[in-house]
């Protein structure tokens, strides 16, 4: 059976009661953290800096983070160390930002992180055509990057198809991350179309029970037998 995992995006949490609800959030047993970096330029927001994310990371240090880049090349190039230091499981960049991915893929490999390209609703999976074999996952935006709480866009789910078609006529290995927008009903149709990484926010966010909300994705996500 298919492991999905489900990941927070924590930029919703209200700043005056991060902490607790960073706990009950991480407590309810979701699977990873999805850390949004912005600089302000590649989006017109910004996010977590390296000091913050470091303060964010030692609440409950066991928790994987999954970081994902909304930063143009220089603003990349000037933090990936810092960031690196929080030892995450994955990293993606965007596509619309990186043309060309060797020079920082392979030292992101190479240091056993899974390395992602993400890639905003109006970008073609052709632009990442030529990288799908070195691939770990691929990010689908499925809103505009920036801003937590927007409504999804259901084209995602014919993105989700394609790759998911290409990757098992080609034995491909990445695996498929949405993010955007997700609630508890879009589950059983982002699974169909090969969904394996989750990222919820806001609708996760303002859950006064999470455990129980995590439990129902859950179960969304066991084929129907």
């Amino acid at each position: 059976m298919k492991n999905h995992n489900i990941g927070a995006s924590i930029l919703s949490i209200p700043f005056l009661h991060f902490i607790d609800a960073y706990k009950r959030i991480v407590e309810a047993g979701v699977d990873f953290i999805h850390l949004d970096i912005m600089d302000g330029n590649f989006v017109p927001n910004l996010s977590f800096s390296p000091s913050i994310s470091n303060e964010i990371k030692n609440i409950m240090p066991h928790v994987p983070f999954d970081i994902h880049f909304m930063m143009t090349s220089l603003g990349y190039q000037q933090t990936i160390k810092a960031f690196l230091a929080l030892q995450p499981v994955r990293v993606s960049v965007h596509a619309e930002a990186f043309p060309v991915l060797n020079e920082i893929m392979k030292p992101i490999k190479e240091m056993h992180i899974q390395f992602g390209v993400a890639i905003n609703p109006v970008t073609s999976i052709e632009t990442i055509l030529p990288w799908l074999h070195d691939l770990d996952f691929i990010l689908l935006m499925s809103v505009n990057p920036g801003f937590g709480g927007q409504t999804f866009h259901p084209d995602v789910l014919d993105k989700a198809r394609l790759l998911d078609s290409l990757r098992r006529k080609n034995q491909f290995r990445y695996l498929l991350e949405v993010d955007g927008g997700l609630h508890l009903s879009l589950i059983p149709a982002l699974v169909e179309c090969g969904i394996d990484l989750f990222v919820i926010g806001n609708d996760l966010v303002k859950q006064p029970e999470p455990r129980e909300y995590i439990q129902s994705f859950r179960r969304l996500c066991q084929p129907v037998s």
